[in-house]
């Protein structure tokens, strides 16, 4: 789940430039710390460090942090002492390394000061998985890191109490957010550029088909900045379903179908889109399914044809 801290911008002591307030980071239960993975960012003589980290908490449940800094000494003293280090090209343009720490073994405690979130992100993430199972509903779990295909609303594990005050601060009216919107055999879910599924946690390379994550009565297609899609540049464009026609729920693009959606609403954006493109979209259903998509000037027709310009995307069907 992602905290958004107040927008604030700065500079940190190494010169870097902050887009957020840093806030503290707490545990939010008695757990242990099991991994921790950093990414270094170097500019000229200056680095930076974000950590992501790791925990069990009890039975098969994890907790996990990230985009946070200034960690904790006793945390930051444990990570030389790991069993297992390895560090590696990161293959991002903006981080030149990552840091893998694991099999650690450090106790902290509920509401121990973790760290404070870096300021170099929206804030922080913060969430909890259960490694017993996938998430219910999740097309091909296998391809995706488990803290993502194991997710859990972390919000309903609180005290009634304290699960209330934090639900009453979250926005919209969709509670902890839309963790799966996969259905087999329509274009709603997804969807991994062709031949990297091995790749899902570069997010920038593929797109989803979704539930918007705050607001139950609306979708949002969402297009990563490297997804290379014919007349549609990356960013999140986000639209209110109709029964029929154009601007349909995505569990009605079904094989055989060609969807189109206009007069859409965009954020999240590398530069402006304008003016912001038709999306075009149909599928193939199978083994693997497959969705083309492009983009393209103007407004969606009554029986709309796809572009002979697109992107072609894949999930593999495990379900059976």
């Amino acid at each position: 789940m992602y905290y958004n801290a107040t927008r604030e911008a700065g500079t940190d002591l190494a010169g870097f430039a902050t887009l957020t307030r840093k806030l503290n980071v707490y545990a939010p239960a008695d757990m242990v710390l099991r991994g921790v993975a950093t990414s270094l960012t170097r500019s000229q003589d200056r680095t930076r460090t974000e950590y992501i980290l790791n925990f069990s908490i009890c039975g098969t449940l994890w907790f996990f942090t990230s985009h946070v800094t200034d960690l904790d000494p006793t945390i930051l003293n444990a990570l030389p002492k790991a069993p297992r280090r390895e560090c590696y090209d990161s293959g991002y343009a903006d981080v030149t390394q990552s840091c893998i720490y694991s099999y650690l073994s450090l106790p902290v405690a509920g509401g121990h000061l973790i760290g404070r979130s870096s300021g170099y992100a929206h804030g922080f993430d913060f969430g909890l998985a259960d490694a017993s199972s996938p998430v219910k509903g999740k097309i091909d779990p296998g391809s995706f890191e488990p803290r993502w295909s194991t997710s859990r609303c972390h919000i309903d594990y609180y005290p009634p109490k304290l699960r209330a005050s934090i639900l009453a601060l979250v926005e919209g009216d969709n509670g902890c957010g839309q963790l799966v919107s996969d259905v087999v055999g329509t274009a709603s879910g997804t969807w991994t550029a062709l031949d990297q599924r091995a790749n899902t946690q570069r997010e920038d390379l593929h797109i989803a088909l979704a539930r918007h994550w705050s607001d139950r009565d609306l979708r949002v297609i969402s297009v990563g900045w490297l997804a290379d899609i014919p007349g549609l540049p990356g960013g999140r464009y986000v639209f209110t379903p109709t029964q029929a026609g154009r601007n349909p729920d995505f569990t009605q693009v079904t094989p055989g179908k060609v969807a189109c959606f206009d007069n859409l609403q965009v954020s999240a954006t590398q530069g402006s889109v304008d003016p912001v493109p038709a999306i075009y979209a149909s599928m193939t259903t199978g083994p693997v399914e497959r969705l083309r998509i492009a983009g393209a000037p103007g407004s969606c027709s009554t029986n709309p044809v796809m572009p002979t310009q697109f992107q072609t995307f894949e999930r593999r069907n495990t379900t059976g």
